[in-house]
């Protein structure tokens, strides 16, 4: 799912008649990878947790390799890089801002999460950008001769992109989720608004985002509208008719979940 943004970056830095920096997108896989596979682990119950400790293992290792690959082409700075955001992810989730609060009298410490309420995902759906796209354009700019000549613009674009469909996607799968996180009291759009006026407003978020972006890119008007109502009526469908338990439609949607910021990087001027 990360890799198309990536490759878009990769588009406009290093132009169409130019090769991809492979390294830096095997590194980018890698870590996404290790990252999910961390994440899923953390949500297993911890009766299981040392059941499934050798199968993670086992399906962690060829990544953890092609991470260290990844590394010793890239340099430690570009692995650096891609790692400071997934900590973003993590402060998130952790109580660290203090509160005051007038009826105690006292300072507690509470989560960014609950601050931001329902648009949460916004704020995944930015490190997801700052991950795919500014992270790779660094180190990209490090390896170039002339820096300068690297598209700021197209960069801005592609990153504008991908924050509009991972908010799509991270949003889509609170609505897949709602009945879930209703009983454990999380607030997402889904769970605020409701499913149906959530899927309204996705689909107007949707395509506003990517009609302007494009727009301002020089793109076609008609293919971005076709591209983000197309993408938005498959993943609602998904959300609606396929419960979570339903692994390879759901499978299937997160490998191409990023796929129009590619499809859209393609129409756009750099």
């Amino acid at each position: 799912m990360h890799i198309p943004p990536a490759v878009s970056a990769t588009r406009v830095t290093l132009e169409d008649n130019q090769p991809r920096d492979a390294p830096i997108l095997v590194l980018l896989f890698a870590l996404s990878v290790l990252i999910d596979v961390m994440d899923k682990a953390a949500d297993l119950p911890r009766q299981t947790r040392k059941t499934w400790l050798m199968t993670i293992v086992v399906f962690a290792s060829p990544f953890v390799v092609l991470a260290v690959y990844g590394t010793m082409h890239c340099g430690l700075l570009a692995l650096l890089r891609l790692l400071g955001v997934p900590l973003l992810a993590v402060v998130h989730a952790m109580p660290l801002i203090p509160v005051y609060s007038w009826k105690t009298g006292s300072i507690s410490t509470v989560k960014l999460k609950y601050f931001l309420g329902p648009f949460k995902s916004l704020f995944g759906a930015t490190c997801i950008g700052l991950m795919d796209v500014t992270a790779v354009v660094l180190y990209l700019r490090g390896t170039m001769l002339h820096p300068e000549n690297a598209s700021s613009a197209g960069h801005f674009r592609v990153l504008m992109y991908t924050i509009t469909y991972d908010f799509l996607w991270e949003s889509i799968c609170d609505v897949r989720d709602i009945q879930e996180d209703e009983q454990n009291n999380i607030t997402t759009l889904a769970t605020a608004f409701g499913v149906r006026p959530t899927l309204i407003f996705l689909g107007g978020s949707t395509m506003m985002g990517d009609l302007s972006i494009t727009l301002l890119g020089g793109g076609s008007a008609v293919l971005s509208v076709v591209r983000s109502t197309v993408f938005w009526g498959a993943f609602a469908a998904l959300a609606l008719h396929k419960p979570r338990s339903a692994v390879y439609p759901w499978g299937l949607a997160t490998l191409f979940g990023l796929l129009p910021v590619w499809l859209a990087s393609l129409g756009a001027r750099t």
